[in-house]
C-alpha cells in the first residue's frame, strides 16, 4: 500500500473513531460534529423496540463512565459474581433445600442409580445451583457436551466429518459416556479438586434424541440397571409453547423410573432487585469504571423486564451502566 493510501486509510479511520463515541475533541481540526455522524446504542443494535423494556431514569446514566486502571477485556459479571456458596443463589430457599435433599439422600452410591429431572425458566439458576451445592457436598459433575466438530444425518448411523474419517453415532457416543462416566472418574490433568462422589450431568441433548425420544429412555434404562451415580437432566421450559421436558420426559417414562422431579420457579422480584442492586453498587465503588449506580426505581423496571432471569437481568444491568 503506498504511504498516501494509507495515510487517506488512517485519515477516514479517524474521523470516524472520534464521533462514533463522541469525547474529547470533535475532530482533528476541532469541527463540530455533524448529527448524522452521532450514533447511539439504539441505532448501533437497530431500532428495535421490547415491550416490557424498562423506562431508565436517564438521570441515573448522564455522567460519565470514567475508567480507573486500564482494561484490555471488560469480564461479564454474570462469571464476575457467580455465586461460590448456596447463600449467594438468587433462587427460593425452599428450592435449594429441595435440591440438597435430593444430592445428600442418593449421592451414598444407590441401586437402582437415580435419576433427576430438574426443569425452570431459562437463567433462573438451575445449572449454578447444582453445582454450588455439588461442590459444597464435595460431588464431582461429569458433564455431557455434544461433540462440535462431527455432522449430524438423521438417515444415518454414522456421524461424518469432513476430512474423510468416521464417527459413532450420537446415540453411541452418548450411551459410552453415560456407561463410562459411571465407572471411571474425569481425568483431572490442571490440579483441581478430586472428589470420590461423583454425579453425571446432562443438559445438552444430542439432536437424535428428538427425532426418537425411545433412544433416550433406553439409555437412561440401562443406566439406572449397571449405574450407582446420580444422573442428572437439565431442561429449561421454552418459550415457543414447544416442550421439551414433554417431549424427552414424557409423564408416563418419569413415573415408570421413579424420575424426581423438582421444578424452579423464576426469581422472586425483591430477591432480583437484591442482586442488582449488590452489583452495581460494588461495581460502581471497586470496579474497573466510575459511574452512577442506577436508581431504585431503574433496578426495578431492570429486574421487572427480565421475566426472573438473573442472567438477563445482570447483562442488562452491565451494558446499560457501561454504555456498552
Amino acid at each position: 500500500m503506498s504511504n498516501f493510501s494509507a495515510k487517506h486509510q488512517l485519515s477516514k479511520m479517524t474521523k470516524w473513531v472520534t464521533p462514533a463515541f463522541d469525547i474529547g475533541e470533535n475532530s482533528a481540526n476541532n469541527q463540530p460534529t455533524p448529527k448524522s455522524q452521532k450514533r447511539n446504542l439504539s441505532s448501533a443494535f437497530g431500532n428495535h423496540q421490547n415491550i416490557n423494556e424498562p423506562e431508565f431514569n436517564n438521570s441515573a446514566f448522564q455522567s460519565q463512565v470514567v475508567k480507573r486502571s486500564h482494561v484490555d477485556n471488560i469480564l461479564m459479571w454474570t462469571d464476575k459474581y457467580s455465586p461460590s456458596s448456596q447463600y449467594d443463589l438468587a433462587v427460593h430457599k425452599k428450592k435449594i433445600q429441595e435440591l440438597e435433599t435430593w444430592l445428600k439422600n442418593n449421592l451414598s452410591g444407590k441401586k437402582p442409580a437415580p435419576v433427576l429431572l430438574l426443569t425452570g425458566p431459562a437463567g433462573v439458576g438451575k445449572t449454578t445451583a447444582l453445582r454450588v451445592l455439588a461442590k459444597e457436598l464435595k460431588c464431582q459433575i461429569q458433564e455431557w457436551v455434544n461433540p462440535i466438530t462431527a455432522t449430524f444425518n438423521p438417515d444415518s448411523t454414522m456421524i461424518s466429518h469432513s476430512g474423510g474419517s468416521s464417527y459413532q453415532s450420537q446415540k453411541n457416543l452418548f450411551h459410552d459416556f453415560i456407561l463410562r462416566a459411571n465407572k471411571y472418574g474425569s481425568l483431572d490433568i490442571f490440579g483441581g479438586d478430586h472428589y470420590e462422589k461423583k454425579l453425571v450431568l446432562v443438559e445438552d441433548y444430542p439432536n437424535i434424541f428428538f427425532w426418537n425420544p425411545s433412544t433416550l429412555h433406553e439409555i437412561v434404562r440401562k443406566y439406572m440397571a449397571t449405574g450407582s451415580s446420580p444422573l442428572v437432566f437439565i431442561i429449561s421450559d421454552s418459550t415457543h409453547g414447544n416442550s421439551n421436558e414433554k417431549l424427552l420426559f414424557p409423564k408416563d417414562f418419569q413415573d415408570d423410573l421413579s424420575i424426581e422431579h423438582i421444578s424452579f420457579n423464576p426469581v422472586a422480584l425483591t430477591i432480583l432487585i437484591k442482586v442488582l442492586t449488590r452489583i452495581a453498587t460494588q461495581e460502581s465503588m471497586k470496579g474497573p469504571y466510575n459511574f452512577a449506580v442506577p436508581s431504585k426505581m431503574t433496578l426495578k423496571s431492570l429486574a421487572m423486564s427480565s421475566n426472573g432471569d438473573v442472567r438477563g437481568a445482570i447483562n442488562a444491568l452491565q451494558f446499560a451502566c457501561l454504555k456498552v
